[in-house]
């Protein structure tokens, strides 16, 4: 049977600025957003998150539906959050993230009715409260990433870190240091380092995968792409090499364009070593 995966965490309306290009992008963004975005190319997904009842939460409802995301989404009497990023000529950027809506989000109230669960955001004592609830929790915590998360390591199937992430919570700097840390609590994980690549531990598999060469206009949501790459191969075939080469790839498509809108067929993998089914 086919294992359902709903995305769960934040929903903002991302207002991108290039000012050396003189750009401006609006988009659906957010980090459970963007991951059901980039999901919903390949295979079903459904999205948990919180919105207001304004203009932006009406935007974001519409990508929702028009990707086919199942909708599993809370709406309140509150503007939507928003993030204004300001992206510098290398790609990186500068956020400013407003709440809004999503300052509501209870993790109590994330349906139990899916297998995989991928949550985008983290606080004390979330992930005692949805681990035990299905198959699959994988956890990609972003800027809510706190020193907790070590408590509840066990209850973590896979978990994905930037370098700064996992330098803020394991203190490490030096990227041997950090796998040495996080090895000691978790089974599963992949560390993202951008142009350096990525790293991928499994157990006592460990495997390092390149970055693509390509053209960078903004990094906003690469490791949301990952991610989405990453468990889409991993839940079909158990196989960390092909799923993180599928990741890089994916990235390597997001941080090509302004914003997160991008839109993948599989006739765009049909080069690729590997089958998409």
């Amino acid at each position: 049977m086919k294992k359902r995966i709903l995305a769960a965490g934040n929903a903002n309306l991302d207002i991108l600025l290039k000012l050396s290009e003189r750009r401006v992008c609006v988009c659906a963004g957010g980090s459970a957003l963007n991951f059901a975005k980039f999901y919903s190319n390949f295979s079903d997904i459904a999205l948990f998150a919180c919105i207001g009842k304004d203009y932006a939460g009406n935007f974001l409802l519409n990508e929702i539906r028009k990707r086919g995301i199942v909708d599993e989404i809370r709406k309140f009497n509150e503007k939507s959050g928003k993030a204004i990023i300001l992206v510098k000529d290398n790609g990186e950027s500068e956020i400013r993230r407003i709440k809004g809506a999503n300052r509501f989000f209870n993790s109590q109230e994330i349906p139990d009715s899916y297998d995989i669960l991928h949550l985008t955001r983290i606080c004390d004592e979330m992930l005692a409260k949805v681990a035990d609830r299905f198959e699959f929790l994988s956890l990609n915590p972003g800027a809510s990433i706190c020193k907790e998360i070590f408590k509840y390591a066990k209850k973590i199937d896979l978990l994905f870190l930037n370098r700064e992430e996992a330098s803020k919570i394991t203190k490490e700097t030096n990227v041997e240091k950090i796998k040495e840390v996080l090895q000691n609590f978790f089974s599963f994980f992949v560390l993202t380092l951008g142009d350096q690549g990525s790293v991928v531990v499994r157990e006592d598999e460990e495997l390092y995968i390149p970055a693509m060469q390509t053209n960078v206009i903004d990094v906003t949501g690469a490791g949301d792409a990952y991610a989405a790459g990453f468990l889409y191969i991993f839940l079909r075939k158990e196989d960390i090499e092909k799923a993180a080469e599928f990741a890089t790839y994916l990235a390597k498509l997001c941080v090509e364009t302004l914003g997160t809108d991008i839109s993948v067929s599989k006739d765009r993998f049909r080069n690729l070593k590997f089958s998409l089914e």
